[in-house]
């Protein structure tokens, strides 16, 4: 892919296939993802806290008494269930039922597993240090998958700079340890966007397909919002004038959620849709979820703010409407608004300022727009494309000190970003110049360097700064 579709105007004329993995990309591609992974894992059972979210003994629990019992149990608070007795454990108390049908059992499989291998054998065996791992390696499992897929679709230089961004970023890295279902949805979307993408450019064939309908099948036994991402997908495909296998893809999102029911059916089908109906009728409030899923927090548990997330949408916006057909709107923009929509239809809008989790699924693909927008930032400098980048990146990373939020001098900091957005604003005006571009190139670049070391910083501090917010 030449330099001149690197970045932001990347994927919106046609579909390329990519170049071939040079040694040095390899080499900082493995740089960036052991930084990923010493971040996330750095005191990973601090930040978010078994407090702010219980729901992963759910999974824990469901998974391993799949394996130990025959039977899923787990803690509940839906109405439907008949409870079994009280766990008195990690300082709660849990109504313990079985079976535990509220999702489906791919992603309790696979903790519960993962604790039993551990050494679980018990309820109380199981601890986050247990089960974080799992989803740790899931997010860097995904970012690998969306660093493949953003360099097909905007380009090698803007994937890295978004790889680095999901790779240090506090808000990827809270999420990133974070054991719920979406860190499992996540590696089979991107898997199927990937798949989608060969088959446009002919490098895939019959593997690609059965792939991409293996990936749809397993979205809906990972989590009931499997079935909205299969549809978006088949849409995605329709858009591309493959309409046999857009049909054969919903059809086997409707295959996984057919197997989930089967499930149910195994233990109790009457349960199983008492539960649903439960779902249905009482954990939905509206259609503003989807609102608040783009705009409200990405914390687990407590508030936590993401402008990277912001810029993300804002920049994917930009992208639809300038290339209506290409792999960036297709693949990119329209997933994102499609799971959007999902969540207005299914969501809660009550619980979206605690479940930042909801997010992870689309974390990699967000982030692959807000790279390509970063890029166009440095290399054709504007002061309100760089102004937008510290407005909303720039200020989540600012709590850079432990036990305390960073509140600096408003002028002193005035100063700095107006030292900043100088250059562009000289080479806005002298534009004829050839000195004055170079110089806001390596400003920008300077300024975006910095605000992702302080993102590293915070996040390598993120246990005594979650606790602050």
């Amino acid at each position: 892919m030449s330099a001149a579709a690197d970045g932001f105007d990347a994927g919106i004329d046609g579909w390329r296939r990519p170049s071939r993995y040079a040694p040095l990309e390899l080499l900082a591609l493995g740089l960036v993802l052991v930084v990923a992974a010493l971040l996330r894992f750095h005191d990973y059972t601090l930040a978010p806290t078994l407090f702010d979210n219980q729901d992963p003994l759910q999974f824990g629990w469901a998974g391993l008494t799949l394996i130990t019992k025959h039977s899923p149990y787990a803690w509940e608070i839906f109405k439907v269930y008949k409870y079994d007795y009280i766990l008195s454990a990690n300082g709660s108390q849990y109504a313990i039922t079985h079976p535990w049908l509220s999702h489906p059992p791919l992603f309790s499989i696979l903790v519960g597993g993962w604790a039993y291998l551990s050494g679980a054998r018990e309820l109380t065996d199981v601890t986050p240090a247990m089960m974080r791992p799992v989803a740790i390696i899931l997010s860097l499992v995904s970012m690998a998958l969306g660093y493949v897929l953003a360099r097909r679709v905007i380009g090698t230089g803007a994937a890295l700079l978004a790889l680095v961004l999901l790779a240090v970023s506090p808000g990827a890295v809270l999420l990133g340890r974070e054991v719920e279902t979406e860190a499992l949805m996540a590696p089979l979307f991107l898997a199927a966007l990937l798949m989608i993408h060969r088959l446009h450019t002919g490098e895939g064939g019959r593997i690609a397909m059965a792939v991409l309908l293996a990936c749809c099948v397993l979205l809906p036994l990972t989590k009931v919002t499997g079935v909205v991402v299969a549809g978006a997908l088949g849409v995605t495909l329709l858009a591309g004038g493959r309409w046999r296998l857009a049909i054969a893809t919903v059809l086997a999102g409707a295959a996984g959620f057919g197997l989930f029911a089967a499930y149910g059916a195994l233990f109790d089908f009457q349960l199983w849709l008492a539960v649903l109906a439960e779902w249905r009728d009482v954990h939905r409030h509206g259609v503003m979820a989807g609102l608040e899923f783009i705009v409200d927090s990405a914390g687990v548990g407590r508030a936590f703010r993401d402008g990277w997330w912001q810029l993300g949408w804002i920049a994917l916006g930009a992208m639809m409407l300038r290339g209506r057909r290409g792999p960036g709107a297709l693949l990119l923009a329209w997933p994102v608004v499609a799971y959007a929509a999902g969540m207005a239809l299914l969501g809660d809008v009550l619980v979206q300022g605690r479940f930042g989790w909801y997010r992870i699924v689309l974390y990699p693909v967000v982030y692959a727009a807000v790279g390509a927008f970063a890029l166009a930032a440095i290399r054709r400098p504007s002061l309100p494309a760089l102004l937008l980048v510290l407005v909303l990146g720039g200020a989540t990373a600012t709590v850079m000190v432990p036990g305390r939020l960073w509140e600096p001098n408003p002028y002193v900091l005035a100063g700095v970003i107006g030292a900043a957005l100088l250059p562009a604003a000289i080479m806005a005006w002298r534009h004829e110049s050839t000195l004055w571009p170079r110089i806001a190139q390596g400003t920008a670049a300077a300024l975006i360097a910095v605000v992702l070391l302080s993102a590293a910083v915070e996040s390598w501090n993120l246990a005594s700064i979650y606790t602050q917010i």
